[in-house]
């Protein structure tokens, strides 16, 4: 009986030692750590997975997460940021070929303006004036 104690207190130790030691992620999920609530929220997550209390495993897990989904989010503002950037490039060039002097507007008021000066100030033969008015 006696050895049988002793063969379990040290293969206990041995076990509690390259616990200790070894294993990280054990210690991890044996130490108590709080995390907030407004965390959990934000990582979209839940608080525990295999101790009943919030671990240090848990907290790095939520940590995680929580950098995912900011990546994440960061990602797609950054494509969308873009994606109006490049569609607003393409209107600016637009409104400048449109409405430089030698694009459509550019030579259509001018001409319009011209136009109507010029119809205004020519007179046609049938045309009469304000004597002509006076003397019929």
């Amino acid at each position: 009986m006696k050895t049988k104690m002793q063969k379990l207190v040290v293969w206990v130790s041995i076990l509690m030692l390259t616990v200790m030691l070894g294993c990280a992620s054990f210690q991890d999920a044996l130490t108590p750590c709080y995390i907030p609530p407004e965390t959990l929220i934000a990582a979209d997550t839940k608080a525990t997975t295999i101790m009943p209390f919030t671990t240090l495993f848990d907290a790095r897990r939520v940590d995680f997460k929580l950098d995912y989904t900011y990546t994440l989010a960061t990602m797609k503002y950054k494509y969308l940021k873009g994606l109006g950037e490049f569609h607003m490039a393409g209107a600016e060039e637009f409104q400048t070929m449109l409405f430089s002097p030698e694009g459509p507007v550019g030579l259509l008021l001018p001409t319009i303006f011209g136009g109507t000066l010029g119809a205004l100030l020519i007179k046609r033969p049938q045309d009469i004036n304000g004597k002509d008015v006076e003397d019929v």
